[in-house]
């Protein structure tokens, strides 16, 4: 009789409970095993296997109710201040849970030299946030639990209040809580912490308590009642306990993934358990989550909308902004001015050159943008004595920004005069092609083949920029378009700015084509003039169909002959030679390039038809966060990192940026660890050199990559995942974003330690730094950590290279504004005589955002600043549920706030310069020249609407082609309603 895995599970139990042994115990007998079991459950493990079970079971507390308690080594405690080890953090998470959690407790896996920790506990009962939940306690509760009163809720034990709403970070949740007390009303809800708005609301939360006091307990104690214990020893046997009772093995048969796609590729349809690791049966099948191609569960990063580059709290005191009629200054903060007739008004204050400050009314924040630009330390602030030297660095930017737009239209007109016959699809083979990508595709990458499949499929050369964060695949997108290519006959160039990613994009180009037939090859300085020569003899004869190279092969006109593609990898790179070089075939050749660089979306709009520009926003699914750590060089950390990696059969880089010392860290390593094999590389070896380390440590012959930040970029070995960057303080933060993701390219979990000299005292932008990169470890967290520095890189890829200089001088931002607004005025669009923000609004007083509602001034100038930048009345309706989901019910203030601003919306279409009530009038202020020939039609009209609102009217002649509008009104009536009104049929008016 055949019999489920559950009879198995209850038959094995009791054994184990008896004193039994089972052996061949991996993580794929484990887990369901485990998750079978009804009773709370404790595994024991060999310190040498619990890395490897905890990467292999991909579980944690907030989802699973399991805890993982690791080995402990003397380096844990080597964390400078301010940082946190990962035991620290595992440890942290069970003292919290112990307290008051412990019987939601599922499963603790323990390692076997941590039974006898000791933790203190002070047993409490939770805390229980729910509809009766009392805001004071709440906020006690934080206070006493050691939680920290900040602006921004972002990491654990954090909290923040804001007026009827707290925020808090529990380490036992993935995701922090918010709870709005409105009135008799209490409202729970988890959010993200990177849009600060809510994802989904929740019945209740219980908070365990924090506290270093109470008993110090032993986790043999915590668990002497109601826990199975179990015991894993390095052979992978299981056991019950200490007992001599009887050995069995586990009546199943293990396969692989590979083994079992190739018998069971047409049968499998459904998933019975949600675990990493699995097995069958001849009754059932248990799979990981991973195992069906279309079990898509993508976790998109959230767009950062670029319409604004201020972000929620990015904007700090001494922070560098630029004003569009003072220049760069730097941010001090804001204050309130309470006037003698009681009106309160906010002001941006800003500092300039000596000490000379300006205080921005909050209406003309759309003239302020952060200060986008690499290289702070080096900023020179401007004088407001010397406005001079500001209006010659804007009429630069502005003369730069009009040769940039000239060279993009120039080069679309050349294109669109270019024919060549469009590059036909054959789906059945393509599909066939993609079918083989080794990963799940992401949405995103669907969506950008197929905007590429639109391009080659016209009869215009394809001239598109593909943007991605590292990691997203960007290299799949362009091996697709290359298979194209090739389908129709055409050859492929592939372009890269370094020899190390060349032989990169080779490997990856050739795994995935040579299947079908392709020839791939390449040229570089890792080759002989004897083999150049006859690769250039196969390429003139058409026997090589994808030729990877570096900037050599655009000097050697052999290499362009016949070229249908090109496919150029971080094009900012290059040289300004190569890069002048490419710009001048690009009109005649389809051309795909590639930056990991964020793009604004505006800018990204106001390029559409000039420069295609394609964006990957979604970081493929399956990918564990690299842990990430920050510590003080130590002997021991640095030789667990190695032995970690040996173990399970991977390799580590060792990243030092100093060419003289780096050999000295191969004898270093090699010293510490006798056995294991080391290879150096760094920019200045002879290529030969460089080109054998590489192959060896591709094919796994070296376990250590000692090396400089060469590999920052192209780097993709899935069997590398560790890398140790030695003294990080010296790295900008989009630099160690970048070399922490030549690791985690796999399901591995991958790990990347920044060490720091012993006992260095961090300066606080190192600081910031460092911590930065601590706290985003999950994929695509570049858009977070490094969006200013990674925007103004990709200046380049966008604009141009020569030209991209006035970045420098203005920001970011302005030069971006720049290019927009040349771009309009080529292309014909007509740029609104009054723009909202100019329309001059006074019909309420005190219209700010009180201090009780929002307390931090960062926060408040952000949403002043949304503000100053909106077009539309839904662009205000966002804002206002904005405010409400993360501030709860507006007050007046902030209503009056709101108002204001649709009334500058509703004024700016329709010709109204100012709207402002003073006592009883009214006053309307037109601009006749913006009316043109609807003014007559306005006159015309003016008597019915006066009579339908009620109010008399009469005109007021003003200078120029100023016409003003004096309506009476009720002194102290409430006119809100009337003038929306007015706005909508004076439009309807001017639109006949």
């Amino acid at each position: 009789m055949k019999q489920s895995p559950d009879f198995y599970f209850k038959e094995h139990l009791d054994f184990l409970n008896k004193g039994g042994n089972i052996d061949n115990c991996t993580s794929n007998f484990l887990t369901p095993f485990l998750f079978a079991i009804n009773k709370p459950t404790c595994l024991f493990v060999d310190d040498t296997l619990f890395n490897l079970l905890h990467e292999q079971n991909q579980l944690n507390w907030s989802k699973d109710g399991i805890l993982w308690i690791p080995p402990k080594a003397d380096y844990m405690d080597e964390v400078p201040v301010g940082f946190s080890s990962l035991y620290s953090k595992s440890i942290q998470l069970l003292k919290t849970v112990s307290s008051s959690l412990w019987d939601d407790v599922r499963l603790v896996v323990c390692s076997q030299s941590q039974k006898g920790l000791h933790i203190p506990v002070l047993q409490s009962h939770p805390f229980e946030v729910n509809k009766a939940c009392d805001y004071d306690l709440l906020i006690s509760f934080l206070n006493e639990n050691q939680y920290e009163n900040v602006d921004l809720v972002v990491e654990a034990f954090q909290y923040s209040i804001r007026g009827a709403i707290v925020d808090f970070f529990p380490p036992t949740s993935g995701n922090p809580v918010r709870v709005g007390f409105y009135g008799e009303d209490v409202v729970l809800h988890t959010f993200d912490i990177n849009s600060q708005t809510t994802i989904s609301s929740l019945a209740g939360y219980k908070i365990s308590t924090n506290s270093d006091e109470g008993e110090n307990v032993s986790l043999d104690i915590l668990l002497q009642d109601n826990f199975n214990k179990f015991y894993l020893d390095k052979d992978y046997c299981l056991s019950g306990g200490d007992s001599k009772g009887g050995r069995v093995g586990f009546p199943f048969k293990e396969l692989t993934f590979e083994s079992f796609i190739e018998s069971h590729r047409e049968s499998y349809n459904s998933l019975k358990y949600n675990c990493l690791c699995g097995f069958i049966s001849k009754a059932e099948v248990w799979s990981p989550p991973w195992f069906l191609k279309n079990n898509t569960n993508e976790n998109p990063v959230s767009e950062i909308s670029n319409k604004n580059i201020f972000k929620y709290a990015d904007l700090h005191i001494g922070d560098f902004v630029v004003h569009q009629d003072c220049g760069v200054g730097l941010f001090r903060g804001s204050k309130v001015l309470d006037s003698d007739d009681g009106e309160l008004q906010e002001l941006v204050v800003l500092e300039y050159l000596n000490g000379g400050l300006v205080s921005l009314d909050i209406n003309y924040l759309h003239k302020l943008s952060h200060y986008a630009n690499a290289d702070t330390e080096n900023v020179v602030l401007d004088s407001l004595n010397k406005k001079g030297i500001w209006e010659k660095k804007k009429k630069n930017a502005k003369k730069q920004a009009n040769e940039v737009v000239e060279s993009l239209l120039s080069a679309y007109a050349l294109r669109s005069r270019v024919t060549r016959p469009p590059f036909v699809a054959d789906k059945q083979i393509e599909s066939l092609f993609i079918n083989q990508f080794p990963y799940d595709e992401t949405a995103d990458q669907r969506r950008v083949w197929g905007e590429i499949s639109n391009d080659m499929a016209n009869n215009n050369p394809m001239d598109r920029l593909l943007c991605g964060d590292v990691g997203f695949g960007k290299t799949e997108i362009a091996i697709r378009t290359a298979f194209r290519a090739i389908l129709n006959g055409k050859f492929v160039l592939v372009l890269a700015p370094t020899t190390i990613l060349a032989q990169q994009l080779e490997s990856s180009f050739k795994d995935r084509l040579s299947v079908f037939g392709a020839y791939v090859n390449s040229v570089s300085r890792f080759k002989t003039k004897k083999e150049i020569q006859k690769i250039k003899e196969s390429w003139a004869n058409g026997k090589i169909d994808v030729l990877v190279g570096t900037h050599a092969v655009l000097y050697d006109d052999i290499y362009l002959n016949n070229v249908g593609l090109i496919v150029i990898d971080e094009e900012h790179r290059f040289g300004v030679k190569q890069k002048e070089k490419i710009r001048s075939i690009k009109h005649t050749i389809d051309i795909l390039s590639m930056s990991a660089t964020p793009i604004p979306r505006t800018l990204n709009l106001a390029l559409a038809g000039i420069r295609e520009i394609s964006t990957l926003n979604t970081p493929p699914k399956s990918r564990l966060p690299i842990e990430t750590q920050v510590s003080y060089f130590n002997d021991s950390l640095i030789k667990a990192a190695i032995l970690n990696e040996k173990y399970r059969n991977g390799q580590l880089f060792f990243v030092h940026n100093d060419v003289k010392t780096l050999p000295n860290y191969v004898s270093y390593i090699q010293k510490l660890i006798p056995a294991i094999s080391i290879g150096i590389v760094n920019g200045q070896m002879p290529s030969r050199q460089i080109e054998r380390t590489m192959n060896l440590f591709v094919n796994k012959e070296i376990d250590v990559l000692v090396c400089t930040s060469i590999i920052e970029t192209g780097i993709d070995i899935a069997n590398a995942n560790t890398v140790i960057i030695n003294n990080a303080q010296q790295f900008g933060l989009s630099q160690l974003y970048q070399i922490r993701g030549r690791v985690g390219r796999g399901i591995k979990q991958a790990y990347a330690y920044l060490l720091l000299p012993q006992g260095r005292v961090l300066k606080r932008d190192a600081f910031k730094r460092l911590k930065a990169i601590e706290e985003n470890t999950h994929l695509g967290a570049g858009y977070n950590i490094s969006n200013m520095d990674l925007e103004i890189r990709g200046a380049g890829a966008v604009f141009g290279y020569k030209q991209s200089g006035g970045v420098g001088g203005i920001g970011f931002e302005l030069y971006s504004l720049y290019i927009k607004e040349v771009l309009s005025k080529l292309k014909g669009v007509k740029t609104p005589d009054i723009l909202p923000q100019d329309v001059i609004v006074n019909i309420y007083k005190n219209a700010i955002i009180p201090e009780k509602y929002i307390p931090s001034p960062s926060i408040r100038i952000s949403f002043y600043r949304k503000l100053s930048s909106v077009d539309t009345i839904i662009d205000i309706d966002n804002i206002e549920d904005e405010l409400i989901d993360r501030f709860g019910p507006i007050p007046n203030n902030i209503k009056k706030l709101i108002y204001n601003w649709k009334v500058k919306v509703s004024a700016a279409s329709c010709g109204v310069l100012s709207i402002e009530k003073k006592g009883s009038i009214l006053s309307i202020l037109l601009c006749q020249s913006t009316l043109e020939h609807s003014i007559k039609s306005v006159f015309k009209s003016l008597p019915q609407l006066s009579t339908e609102m009620g109010w008399e009217y009469h005109f007021k002649s003003k200078k120029n082609d100023e016409l003003c509008i004096l309506f009476n009104i009720e002194k102290d009536g409430d006119i809100s309603s009337k003038v929306l009104m007015f706005m909508d049929k004076l439009r309807a008016i001017i639109k006949q």
